[in-house]
């Protein structure tokens, strides 16, 4: 239930969470929120701009 209510308030705020397991090395859980002032790259990924 944990991940399961991280990833709706994730996508609420227009982000995204990714996981990622390899067995003996543990899991890597990504969360990608948008920043004000933020540009989309053409791989997808956001870039933040100058934040004050």
């Amino acid at each position: 239930m944990g991940l399961a209510l991280v990833r709706r308030i994730i996508v609420a705020h227009g982000g995204r969470l990714t996981l990622e397991s390899q067995p003996g090395q543990g899991t890597t859980a990504r969360v990608l929120l948008p920043a004000t002032g933020a540009a989309d790259t053409p791989d997808g990924r956001l870039v933040a701009g100058h934040l004050s």
